[in-house]
């Protein structure tokens, strides 16, 4: 059994040191918020690499998009997020209104208030994946073909929530292939995905296991369909340790 003993005083705390923490001046730029760094040519020219290796994996018929970091909220909304990632979310408010009622909330800066308060939401938020608006371009083509459709998506992405380590970020980057299509092609497409993946990982020297997985849903009820998601056996991750695991 492992006992937490905390100190009395939070200057005496133990700092904990992240073994990945000398690599950030290498690849990244502090920006003032954790999880969001600007990125440097190293960092750039590995994600070019793994780019490229991604991109000669890409089965024929596949179709390629890439999206900008925005997408519509009323499609957010119906996808059903709010039900299971509400806490994520991160909505593109401006100022709205009349001249007087915007330049109002400027002199309201100017004289050391808040000027936030006269924000209101757009009809945008940032994408939380990469495959988010694919589904209703797709939907709106109509019935879809003998053995599905297939995408190659990318998208700079944004989930809300702050931590200082390297490998978990606010503002990340995430590139997918989707499959829409009947539940045999869906399931032949992932069973070849995870045959594929190993092999890649494999092919880069990495250390690796595949194990049940779920998505971070929010609250009681959605821990119920994490454990639901891992029993089901819908989703699994090909996990690669990068620190070491105590």
């Amino acid at each position: 059994m492992n006992i937490a003993i905390l100190p009395d005083s939070p200057a005496t705390a133990p700092q904990m040191i992240d073994p990945l923490d000398h690599l950030a001046d290498k690849l990244f730029h502090r920006m003032g918020a954790d999880g969001v760094y600007a990125r440097t040519a190293l960092y750039e020219g590995v994600v070019e690499k793994l780019a490229a290796l991604i991109t000669s994996h890409r089965e024929s018929g596949t179709e390629v998009m890439r999206f900008p970091p925005v997408m519509s909220r009323a499609q957010l909304e119906k996808s059903g997020y709010l039900k299971s990632f509400p806490n994520l979310l991160g909505c593109v408010c401006g100022l709205h209104g009349t001249e007087r009622e915007i330049n109002a909330a400027v002199s309201r800066f100017d004289a050391g208030g808040d000027w936030t308060t006269s924000l209101s939401p757009a009809d945008l938020v940032l994408s939380p994946a990469a495959c988010y608006p694919v589904y209703p371009i797709a939907a709106s083509r109509g019935q879809l073909p003998k053995g599905g459709l297939r995408f190659d998506v990318a998208a700079d992405c944004f989930r809300r929530e702050p931590s200082k380590h390297l490998d978990r970020l606010q503002s990340f980057r995430m590139r997918e292939y989707v499959c829409i299509g009947s539940p045999e092609d869906v399931a032949d497409f992932r069973e070849r995905w995870m045959v594929r993946a190993q092999a890649i990982a494999r092919d880069l020297g990495l250390t690796f296991r595949v194990d049940y997985a779920s998505d971070p849903f929010f609250g009681r009820v959605g821990q119920m369909k994490a454990v639901s998601q891992k029993q089901q056996q819908l989703k699994f991750e090909l996990l690669i340790p990068l620190r070491s695991e105590e």
